[in-house]
């Protein structure tokens, strides 16, 4: 059916009703201009703010005026020249210094210093540090500070000094170090000085002075140069000295793996003088030699020099061993208690009286001194070369070959004296 006609009555002529919002409306042309506007007192258009609260800034980036100037350039300065050879000149980083004025830091030099707390005290008057003033000491102070602090060194023992070692089991003979099993150094005291501690009078009233037989598992002794520290122990002491020959005849043995094992006797390396020194709060075992003159090649392998002197300390029992050395706990020295209460939980002492060394199984430190130890020691040295003359005198009456066996009371047929000459056996 075709679609019915609306009754109402409308006008061909006039357009019908648009849909949508209505549009603002626009001036048109034929309107008249708009009426000038009142200027207020200041010379400002009244008009100005009615207009911008009306018309909104348009959105979006406004048109490029073509009629803008485009500004030249700014001349470039030219690069310094940099002569050929030298690198450019670095540029200089952050921002340039800020221009001072000349009037505002005279002010700063000569105001008053800002700070806080009170002004420090002037040293030169009552508020002196004390501090400063100790530090300034002239050196002629110092020195005799030093001097009053170091004493002359004093010798606590001396006597005769004898040098063995033997070859490994079952070895007729040692041609190296590698086939030595142990070193040895005997130590026959001769002379003990007064005073060398509260309880040496009674030692020496009661004729304890003893011979020692003392062990070096290292093979050799300490290096000077190099401040070696070797660990030793005594391993046997005797009033005679010919009860250390059993110590050092030969040996043999049963084994239920191997069976009857043979330890060949000990060969004399060297032969001289030594002494206990105390000097600057150590104690020091220091030596000369006398046999053989010259050291050689068994000496030399041993570090058995002409003169040498070591840093004697000794070990405090109580305390625990080091790794893969010291004694175990049921050969540790049984000390009197004068002597064991002298540590104060010290783990080493100086040696301030020899009656430690008269123990069995006396733990001592090593330490390798200077080579010039010996002249260094004063006095104590000057006495440890006489001494040295006196039993040159001795050796040479005895005979070189004899002199160490008639001192020890040894048989010289079981004990071969190449080593003294140099040569090993």
């Amino acid at each position: 059916m075709p679609p019915k006609k609306s009754t109402s009555a409308t006008n061909p002529d006039q357009p019908g009703p648009k849909r949508g919002r209505p549009r603002k409306p626009q001036p048109s042309e034929t309107e008249d201009p708009a009426p000038e506007t009142e200027k207020t007192e200041n010379g400002e258009d009244s008009s100005a703010e009615d207009k911008k609260s009306v018309d909104k800034p348009k959105r979006g980036r406004p048109p490029k005026s073509k009629s803008v100037e485009v500004a030249a350039p700014a001349p470039v300065a030219a690069a310094p020249t940099v002569p050929a050879g030298e690198p450019p000149a670095k540029r200089p980083r952050g921002r340039p210094p800020k221009p001072r004025d000349p009037q505002v830091e005279a002010q700063k030099v000569t105001g008053p210093k800002r700070g806080r707390g009170r002004p420090r005290k002037n040293q030169t008057g009552m508020g002196t540090n004390t501090k400063k003033t100790q530090a300034t000491k002239s050196d002629d102070d110092v020195s005799m500070e030093e001097a009053e602090d170091s004493k002359p060194a004093t010798i606590l023992e001396s006597g005769h000094i004898y040098f063995f070692y033997r070859p490994k089991v079952d070895a007729k003979e040692a041609n190296a170090v590698e086939d030595v099993q142990r070193l040895y150094f005997v130590l026959k005291p001769k002379h003990a000085k007064a005073g060398n501690a509260k309880a040496s009078a009674k030692a020496d009233a009661s004729n304890s002075r003893k011979n020692r037989l003392v062990v070096v598992p290292r093979k050799k002794l300490p290096e000077t140069h190099q401040k070696a520290r070797y660990w030793g122990f005594v391993r046997k002491t005797a009033a005679d000295v010919k009860d250390l020959a059993s110590y050092l005849d030969e040996e043999k043995y049963e084994t239920k793996t191997k069976g009857p094992r043979t330890v060949a006797p000990a060969r004399p390396a060297g032969e001289g003088v030594y002494a206990i020194v105390e000097h600057d709060h150590h104690t020091h075992l220091a030596y000369v030699l006398t046999l053989p003159k010259q050291p050689g090649e068994v000496q030399e392998a041993f570090n058995i020099t002409k003169e040498g002197s070591f840093i004697i300390s000794v070990k405090n029992p109580d305390t625990t061993n080091p790794p893969y050395a010291g004694l175990s706990s049921h050969q540790k020295a049984h000390f009197p208690s004068h002597l064991r209460d002298a540590f104060r939980g010290r783990r080493f002492i100086p040696v301030d009286t020899t009656e430690y060394l008269d123990v069995d199984n006396c733990e001592i430190l090593l330490i390798g001194a200077s080579e010039d130890e010996v002249v260094e020691l004063g006095s104590a040295g000057e006495e440890l070369h006489k001494m040295e003359l006196e039993d040159e005198e001795v050796v040479t009456q005895l005979g070189e070959d004899n002199a160490i066996f008639e001192e020890l009371r040894m048989d010289k047929s079981k004990h071969p004296v190449d080593p003294l000459h140099g040569e090993w056996k």
